[in-house]
Parts: C-alpha cells; sequence; structure tokens
C-alpha cells in the first residue's frame, strides 16, 4: 500500500507570486499539488509526495 506524506503552505492572496520560489523547490522535492483553495484573502496549497 503507498503511504503519503502532505504539506499545506498558504498565503496572502496579494502575495501569492513572492511563494514562486518555494512552490518551485517543492517540485524539484518531488512534491505534487494536490489541492488548492482561494480566498479572497488567502490561497491554500497542498501538496503530497510517497513517503521515502
Amino acid at each position: 500500500m503507498k503511504r503519503w506524506e502532505y504539506v499545506r503552505i498558504q498565503t496572502d492572496a496579494h502575495k501569492i507570486k513572492s511563494i514562486d520560489d518555494t512552490v518551485d523547490q517543492l517540485g524539484r522535492d518531488g512534491w505534487e499539488l494536490a489541492g488548492v483553495i482561494y480566498t479572497q484573502s488567502f490561497v491554500h496549497m497542498w501538496f503530497k509526495r510517497q513517503m521515502r
């Protein structure tokens, strides 16, 4: 059975561009974007990757 680990990052909606480097690094580390919730104030992003 596959086991997954998850991480959530959050930022102010008007500062979304400021986390580009963080999101790029997560991708290089094997994390896959699994979900996004966007509100007027915040953006929440959940990433997952298979446990090593």
